[in-house]
């Protein structure tokens, strides 16, 4: 309500006013509300357009570290550590020679029993081997060696893995580096903070259910962003089942490779009758190493990029997608990719010859892309194979007739490093 008072200053009356109309406010407020809904969006864009900038200048950081480190190591990028003696250890090989009775490990020549025999007397370890690949980091000389599990690791994203039966304290060895993680622990980027985007900093792992790092804050209770904190930190606030394991936010594509329900053994690596598709010359595939060794093999294609991933367990809108694995490829666009918690409508890509550039994708083809392999699966089928999350793939995605436009090709992983590939004019056209 207006207050007044009335002044009779002859024969006129002044009327002097106290306040504002309620319908004034109002009108103010709304002016306030306009103004702000105009600039928020502009101040967002800003904010932004910051923080693809600082994620441009991580991957020219990496750029950096790739050169270094590929210059002290004859040319061959960062992938995991490699089991004992340099090769899969005997209870790795799925490949058998039948002597009289005595089944043989083998890894140089074809072997006797296939591992899909449901009467052959090969173990269970043997039949499914990368379950048990029992690979080990040793750290410094005196250090008890902390386990690199195969699965896991394969996932683009991780930095960091150990698996032990109990934890140490800090101080001892907790985990081993991983893809990314071995700038870190080789000095060639100061810390973990260059592996995080500012954009998705609080993007939630590939795999879930191990208490997983995968913030940069939660760097603060291991004790540090650095190597040694990466190898000997506390990590006991993020221990579980076994598992030490965290994530950065980039998807790094020379992790280790790995096959399910393989078809080609030990001995068969690198053979004319597997190739990597879409690649001139044809890269030949190796189990248990990056698809793209050296930087000769890379050739200057996307080396990493902010993750694409859909989430092998949940997706960026926190829904299982176990369910989709059993429906048809088409419905597999449902599973909502990890951009969203991200740049939302594009990619910073780093290339193999150091230089950035970004891929804008406004329409969020990748987001919504189909994933997968085929659209018949049975009930317990590896969900994590040829999804986006990985180099797992099953092991006809590698066959020689499989080019591009094959299914087994066009809904993985693969697509969609072929499509950055292009961006920086590699492998254009190539089918």
């Amino acid at each position: 309500m207006r207050s007044s008072r009335v002044f009779r200053v002859g024969n006129f009356c002044r009327l002097r006013v106290g306040g504002f109309t309620l319908i004034e406010l109002l009108v103010v407020v709304a002016i306030i509300a306009i103004l702000a809904a105009l600039l928020l969006p502009a101040l967002a864009a800003a904010r932004e357009k910051a923080r693809r900038s600082s994620c441009g200048n991580n991957l020219s950081q990496m750029a950096r570290g790739f050169a270094m480190y590929t210059g002290e190591y004859a040319g061959y990028f960062p992938g995991w550590s490699l089991p004992s003696a340099g090769q899969a250890p005997d209870g790795f090989t799925w490949c058998f020679r039948d002597e009289g009775g005595a089944y043989v490990p083998v890894y140089d020549e074809p072997c006797d029993l296939s591992h899909w025999d449901s009467t052959s007397p090969i173990p269970a370890v043997n039949k499914y081997p990368y379950a048990y690949c029992d690979s080990y980091f040793s750290g410094r000389p005196g250090d008890t060696p902390v386990r690199v599990d195969h699965s896991y690791g394969l996932t683009y994203r991780c930095i960091a893995i150990g698996i032990r039966s109990g934890l140490r304290d800090a101080g001892t060895l907790n985990a081993a580096p991983k893809g990314l993680g071995h700038l870190v622990t080789s000095g060639y980027v100061p810390d973990v903070s260059v592996l995080y985007c500012p954009s998705g900093r609080s993007m939630p792992p590939d795999i879930r259910g191990y208490n997983e790092v995968y913030d940069l804050s939660h760097w603060r209770s291991i004790g540090g962003t650095d190597g040694a904190a990466l190898m000997y930190g506390d990590w006991s606030q993020h221990y579980l089942n076994g598992f030490n394991i965290a994530y950065g936010s980039y998807a790094y594509r020379d992790t280790h490779a790995g096959v399910w329900a393989p078809s080609w053994h030990i001995w068969g690596d690198g053979l004319s009758s597997h190739h990597v598709p879409g690649t001139r010359p044809e890269i030949r595939p190796r189990v248990n190493q990056p698809l793209f060794r050296t930087d000769k093999e890379l050739n200057g294609r996307a080396l990493v990029v902010d993750t694409f991933s859909k989430g092998a367990t949940q997706d960026a809108l926190d829904r299982p997608t176990a369910a989709y694995w059993q429906q048809t490829i088409e419905l597999s666009r449902n599973i909502a990719g990890f951009a969203l918690k991200h740049h939302v409508d594009g990619y910073n890509i780093l290339f193999g010859d150091g230089h950035t550039k970004w891929y804008g994708d406004p329409q969020q083809k990748i987001v919504w892309h189909t994933e997968g392999v085929r659209d018949t699966w049975s009930a317990g089928s590896r969900q994590y194979c040829s999804d986006f999350s990985s180099n797992w793939f099953w092991v006809s995605a590698f066959y020689g007739h499989v080019d591009t436009s094959h299914q087994y090709f066009k809904h993985g992983s693969m697509a969609i490093w072929h499509e950055f590939d292009g961006v920086g004019n590699v492998d254009v056209g190539v089918q």
